[in-house]
Formats: structure tokens, sequence, C-alpha cells
């Protein structure tokens, strides 16, 4: 079927729909909310630059961008010359229409070559003499920006009959489109969905390019709507980058939103994103939904398997914030996934950033959390071969979105009845899948996560999800994330119908494995299906186990540890009957009013030795303890008000996890808790319910801490345990001397902290002598990485170490407080980009003064 009249079909669909809105939300804005730059009045080009740009996009499209120049004319140029089809009404009407005319636009301003603008010329004017296409639907709106640019570009080229031709066809264009906003349809309910950014992007281009160019056309309201509305859009974005309709759809149509901020911040002189958070962190979100290795995407929402495309769209958020690091994930799609720059390659002619300087993106964290729509991504490091995961219990549309409807209908069609879902993939394959784009049946079933009685979520079935009460949807009751690890529990209770409670407590283990304990409570007997889908090929293993390889080097290995095997009715399902759309599934069904399902799952590489597991007696919840080469692992989480307790470990959080190395307690974390004890010592504590991630390596301890999920935090007094008794410490918080402290005969210090953001807490052995350095030595080692500054200090004096940092005109900038023999990495976040003097000293005896460059 043709991407022309699936739209058409998706338009008859959701026309039904519009009843059920309790009004439009569009209105007319005020007259003269678009005021264009009067130095662009009477002038072209001027939707994206001026003449006095030219020179500038000519040197850029052959020098430092000449990559996608060279892309473009690879995927298009072909083109030149060619007459559009005989009618529209294929997919290439967005060639035709839009990619290719703006590209060959591009290339008549590159090379001067005239066959480039006839041809551009040709298409537009094609369009231009037609009708048959002007309906309220996407790639109308495609074909009039596309009409829109090649008349602003080609302005003088065109003859005058030329330009008063694709006027008229414009503002056809727009007197078709402009009164579809105030009808109440499926896309005009909410400013945070695909069609909605389509129309706006193509009434902005049409209106700005012929604006004030003949008097007896008037497009003001049309310019004003336009304006208006992209300002809403910025209004309902949500602050953390995210897009409720997945990756799929970010790819697919986030470059609308893109390039409209740019048309009207050029155009007018305002950048309507200015101060908007979501324009700092949208191409963060594209970047942690692409698997490890960059070709595959973790999909949730209406999404296919596959690299990631436009990429184009990461652009204005890299230059927004300097981010150097995503700079280098861009790259490294140029490279290896040149195939996904194709529709809008054109464009990073204009907006790529040539001016940062390299920085690895494994620089990067390796989590990233979307408190809108309740989802954290997670892996275990950036290499090509890594292990990430994916989990989300949300409301469809995403918080932000449905606060701001306040109970109207919204369009949430492109979501899935799919809250406490999971996504694992690993050594280049999805192990835990998705169920892509289903267009006839959108079903719980199809997800990583549980279906009761054969009935899923809350307004499942159908090819469109909506609407959707926000009231009966699920939420994260706790997440913490650190490192490679995840604690996390999410809550779908409201919906279902038929079962009380379904809360899944979920755990990703430094990158290694998963456990998942789901809580399920109904009233009477229940059949509660465990799901996970995954293409392969499905064995039995131990009692509970189940297997299913991927390759001959890659299998998933699933352990279900709880109810005992012989509760648990399994079977594969390579086709789903009711819904053949799915991938193949293991379905574990276990009868009761009430139960427990724990599952250990571990992606496995080579068949490496498999990691054993066993449900701990506990009280207060579940716990399960994990065995690996040189660890041993516990994980509880409390299912009751009760205090939690699973061997020598006792708290009153939510979740605990506690990693012992030879022994020795390596890692510890503690979501919505005031106390750890291992063996009755006490690790961690706090006054107010916290979260924690406690490591320790070579004698020194360092401790994240931040509020409870959704707590608002505040002034706290946090305990640390877990060192050397009646030693003393210096504890440096975020990177800044907070104190000195000696540890108590129990090993722990405590101290005041104002809790209400994430702090990073270094907990360092201050005074310790290096047998190997007298007293009177100071050895130090400095070098600038990006963002940071190494400094690595053997010191054998009983004082701290001050590293100091100066202008070149001597202007103190920064000091630093260091202890003991250690290696730092101190931000340089506070530190302008350039030249830097830095001075080391301890006890009066100074290092010599080094100038290091300081980058970001």
């Amino acid at each position: 079927m043709s991407a022309f009249h699936k739209s058409l079909i998706i338009v008859l669909l959701f026309a039904g729909l519009s009843a059920i809105s309790a009004q439009s939300i569009v209105t007319q804005p005020p007259l003269n909310t678009f005021v264009m730059r009067s130095d662009l009045v009477g002038k072209h080009p001027r939707l994206y630059f001026t003449q006095a740009d030219i020179a500038t996009i000519k040197q850029r499209a052959q020098g430092s961008c000449n990559w996608f120049y060279k892309k473009a004319k690879s995927d298009f140029g072909g083109y030149v010359g060619q007459r559009t089809p005989d009618a529209p009404g294929t997919w290439k009407d967005y060639l035709f229409g839009f990619w290719g005319q703006f590209s060959m636009c591009m290339f008549y301003l590159v090379e001067g070559d005239t066959s480039y603008a006839n041809t551009a010329r040709s298409w537009a004017l094609f369009y231009a003499g037609r009708s048959d296409w002007l309906t309220d639907d996407l790639i109308p709106m495609e074909i009039t920006s596309g009409m829109a640019l090649t008349y602003d570009i080609l302005y003088d080229y065109l003859t005058p009959t030329d330009r008063t031709t694709l006027r008229t066809a414009l503002k056809r264009s727009i007197d078709t489109i402009q009164p579809r906003f105030f009808v109440g349809q499926y896309w005009t309910n909410d400013y945070q969905n695909n069609h909605m950014h389509n129309r706006i992007h193509g009434l902005a281009h049409a209106s700005f390019a012929i604006y004030g160019d003949d008097p007896a056309i008037n497009v003001q309201t049309a310019a004003d709507l336009a304006v208006g509305c992209y300002k809403q859009v910025v209004t309902w974005l949500p602050d953390d980058g995210s897009t409720h309709e997945g990756p799929g759809y970010w790819d697919y149509g986030y470059h609308w939103v893109v390039r409209a901020g740019k048309l009207i911040s050029q155009v007018t002189g305002i950048d309507p994103t200015a101060g908007a958070a979501h324009f700092a962190n949208d191409h963060l979100y594209r970047l942690y939904m692409t698997t490890p290795g960059w070709n595959n995407t973790f999909t949730v929402g209406d999404a296919s398997e596959g690299a990631p495309s436009n990429a184009e769209s990461w652009m204005p958020g890299i230059a927004l914030t300097h981010d150097a690091a995503a700079d280098s994930a861009l790259r490294r799609l140029m490279k290896d996934q040149s195939g996904g720059f194709y529709q809008q390659t054109m464009w990073s002619v204009l907006w790529f950033d040539d001016s940062l300087q390299q920085q690895s993106y494994a620089s990067l964290p390796l989590y990233r959390f979307w408190p809108d729509l309740e989802m954290f991504s997670i892996r275990s490091s950036w290499d090509d071969t890594a292990t990430g995961f994916v989990f989300k219990c949300g409301p469809p549309g995403g918080n932000h979105m449905q606060q701001l409807c306040n109970g109207h209908y919204i369009n949430v069609a492109h979501d899935h009845p799919d809250q406490n879902h999971f996504l694992l993939f690993s050594n280049g394959r999805m192990l835990a899948q998705d169920d892509g784009y289903p267009t006839d049946n959108k079903l719980t079933r199809s997800h990583n996560t549980i279906v009761i009685d054969t009935m899923g979520q809350q307004r499942e079935g159908g090819a469109w999800y909506q609407p959707f009460d926000y009231n009966l949807t699920g939420h994260l009751d706790d997440v913490m994330l650190s490192g490679s690890s995840a604690c996390a529990a999410g809550n779908a209770s409201k919906l279902y119908a038929n079962a009380s409670r379904f809360v899944r407590h979920i755990a990703f283990i430094e990158g290694g494995y998963v456990v998942s304990i789901d809580d399920l409570r109904g009233t009477g007997s229940h059949a509660f299906d465990w799901r996970l889908h995954k293409k392969g090929t499905w064995t039995n293993g131990q009692a509970g186990e189940f297997i299913v390889t991927d390759t001959l080097n890659m299998r998933l290995d699933i352990r279900l540890l709880e109810p005992a095997a012989v509760s648990i009715q399994s079977s594969f399902l390579p086709v789903d009957p009711l819904v053949i759309t799915s991938n193949p599934c293991l379905s574990a069904k276990v009868n009761a009013s009430s139960t427990r399902i724990s599952a250990l799952i571990v992606p496995q590489h080579n068949f490496q030795p498999a990691l054993t597991g066993a449900m701990l007696q506990a009280s207060g919840g579940a716990a399960m303890q994990v065995q690996g080469p040189g660890f041993t692992d516990v994980f509880a989480a409390k299912i009751d008000s009760a205090r939690l307790t699973a061997g020598d470990m006792a708290t009153d959080a939510t979740h605990a996890l506690v990693r012992r190395a030879s022994s020795q307690i390596s890692l510890a974390m503690i979501t919505r808790g005031t106390f750890l004890t291992i063996g009755g010592k006490s690790l961690l504590r706090s006054t107010l319910p916290a979260n924690f991630a406690w490591r320790t390596a070579a004698g020194a301890v360092t401790v994240e801490a931040e509020p409870s999920y959704k707590a608002a935090g505040g002034t706290d007094t946090i305990g640390i345990g877990g060192l050397t008794a009646g030693n003393r410490y210096g504890i440096v918080v975020d990177g800044n001397l907070f104190m000195n402290a000696i540890a108590d005969t129990a090993g722990s210090i405590s101290f005041a902290l104002d809790l209400k953001q994430r702090s990073l807490i270094s907990v360092t052995p201050a005074g310790s002598v290096n047998p190997g350095i007298s007293n009177a030595a100071l050895g130090f080692r400095l070098r600038s990485l990006p963002g940071c500054i190494e400094v690595a200090i053997a010191n054998g004096l009983l004082q701290p170490t001050i590293l100091a940092a100066y202008a070149p005109n001597g202007r103190l900038l920064k000091r630093w407080v260091l202890f003991g023999n250690t290696h730092y990495f101190l931000p340089t976040k506070e530190l302008l980009p350039g030249v830097c003097l830095l001075r080391i000293e301890s006890n009066g005896r100074s290092g010599s003064l080094r100038i290091i460059r300081i980058t970001r």
C-alpha cells in the first residue's frame, strides 16, 4: 500500500474519533502574531538563509559538510531532468515534492548548474498545475513545503509567470489546510503528534514564502496560525526531549518540529524554542533509543527495528548544547549507517556544527531516564557488543500532555498497551522484542509484560490506541540508575480489569543480566500469563528454564525461579492466534488468586558459563541470589510494608541490591530507604527516604544520593559505612570539598546534606602515607581531557592537596581540595574553554605552574 493511500486511510479512521473530542483546542491567534524581519520583506531567499549566506553555504558544502552534500547528490542527483509521475499518489510525492526538490535547489546554489534549477522548477510547476493532491494529509503538506522552498531559493531564476503560478498554488494549499485546524480532527486536539507538526510545517513554509509578495494575496492569518500553533508545540513538548510516539516516529516526523523552529527563528528573528529544555535533550532521546553498535532501535510505540534515520534532526540539539560526545555518535552513524541519511540529508549542510572538538561518545553516561514517559534506557558499556535494556511504565502520551489535555480527548494512536514492558539487546541481537507497528490489533499480549485471563491492559485492541483515560494509566513507583545498574518498580495495577495488583520489580545488574519479580494479586482464581517475545529457536532447559537461540553464538536464558516449576504451564507460541503480527513468544501461565513470578534473564555470548540463580528466604518481600564468576549478588524487593530482610541484609527500602566480589561488598543500591545494614553494620542511612548507590575501590567510597522517585528531598543527614574505623577521610560533594571526618568505631561517617537532587559523594582516605614516598614528597600528574582535568597525586603529606585554576590574567577561577594518594577526574564545566593555569600545592610546597588547554 502506498504511503499516500495509507495516509488517506488513517484520515478516514480518525475522522470518526473527532466526535469524542469535547472541544477543538486550536484557536486563531491574535493578528500579527507573525512579524517578518524588516530586512527580509520583499527579499528572497529568506526562509533559511539570505543571499549573503550563499557563499558560506557553498564553502560548507564543498568543505566541512561535503560528506552530507555528496550523500544527497548520490541519492537525488540522478533524478536530474526526470519528470514526475503522471499523477500524484505514491511515496515518490515525498521525493519529487520535497526531498529531491529542495536538494536540486541546493545543488544549483552550490554548483551553478542550471539543470538542477530547471529540474526543481519543473517539479514545483508540475504540482502547481494540479489540484488532485490538495487534501488534508501528510504528503500534500510536504509538496507545499517543497514548492515554497523552490519559490524562495530560485526566486530570481524563475520567470514572473512562474512566480505567479507558484504563489497561486501555495495560496490554494493554504486555503485547503488552514480551515482544517479548527474542525476538531484527530490531529487538532493536541500539539504533540506528528500530524499537527506536519500541518504547521507546511502552513509556515507556504505563508512565509509568499508573504507580502503580492498585495492581492493576504496570508497574514495563516502565518499567524503557524507561529501560534508552533508556540503551543513548544509548550506541549516535554522537557526531557522524549516523544510518546516512539523512536520510529521521531525518525519519520520529528524533522518537522526541528525545521519549523529553525524557519520561524530565521524569518521572525525570534527563536520560538529559546529556553525550552526539550530542544536541548531531544537528540539524546534518539541516541539512547539506538542500540549498542548503532545498527538497531529499541522500539516502543509504532516503530520497527532497524538503524536510525533522519539523524540530521540531532544536529540543532547538538549545536545548541555543544554536545561533542553526541556529535561523535552522529559521526559513527555517518560512517556505518549512511543509508539512514536519505530523506533530509541536505539540511545537514545548514545545521551541522563543524566547530566541535572531538570527544568520544564513550564519555556519555550509560543510562538515560525520561520522566515524561517513565521509561529508561541503560547499557553495560558503549562497546558494540554491549548489553542494553529498556523498561517503561508510564502513561500513553506522556505525563505532560495528559496533564495539559485535562481530561479531553488526545491523539495517542501510535502508543501501545505496553506498561511494565521491557526490551533487551546484546551482542548485536535483540533478545526481548517489541511487536513493531501493528496496524490491525494493538494488544498487551504482544509485549514483554503480563496478560491476565487472556485480557490485557485497558483500551487494548484495534489499530489505534485511543482514547485513553489518564486515571487508568500505569506509573513507576521507584527508579534508581547508576553506572550500568538499575532498580525500578512499575505499577500497572489500574490497567487490569480483573486483578487488583500488578507491580513489576526489575533490576538490570552491572550490565550482565535482568531480574524481574512480579507481584500479582486478584480475587478468585486467575490465569497470570508471563510473556517474552523473541524470534529464534526455543528449547527447554532444566525445570523452569527456557532458552531461545538466536545465532550459533548468541542465546537468551530465561529461568523462572518462582513459583515452583510444577505450578507453571509453559508453551512456545510461534504464532499467537489473537495477534499474528507479534513475534514468537514464551507464554508461562500460573493459575492462582495471587502469585509472584520471579525470573532471571541472562543474555549469553558464545555459550559463556551460565549464571546460577535461586530465591532466598526473605521477610517483607522477595529476594533472588545470583552467582557468577567472582561475584555474588542479592536483589530484594519489598512486597509489603514490613522491614525487608534477606540473608545478612536488612533495610526499609523498596529495593536493595548488594554485590560481593571476593567476599567484599563492592556495590550496594537502595530505593526509597533510610537504612541498609549488612551483617548488622550500617552501610547506608539517611533521615529522609532516598535513593543510594554505594561503590568502593582501593579504600575509597563513592556514593550517589538522590531524593526518592517523585519526592522533593530536602535537608538530610547522610550516613556512609564500609570505611575503616578511626581513619580520617576527606569528603567531596559534586567536585567540591565538603568536610573532613574520622570514621567511627563501626566504620561510618555522617554529615548533613541538602539533598534536593542527585549528589556525587567521594569519601577518600586522607593522611595515609605511601611507604614509597617520603612525608615531604609531593608527586603529581596533570592532564586536560574533554570535560575534565585528570589529576594523579602521590602525596605522602598529612595535609590536603590544593589544586587551583587561574585565568591567564591571574584571576582565580576554581579551587579543589584533594586528599591522599589518589586519582581524580575534576569537571571543568565552571572553567571557560581556552588556556588555563594550574598550580598544585600541599603544606606550603608547590608544584610548578602548568599551562593546560581546557576543552569541553
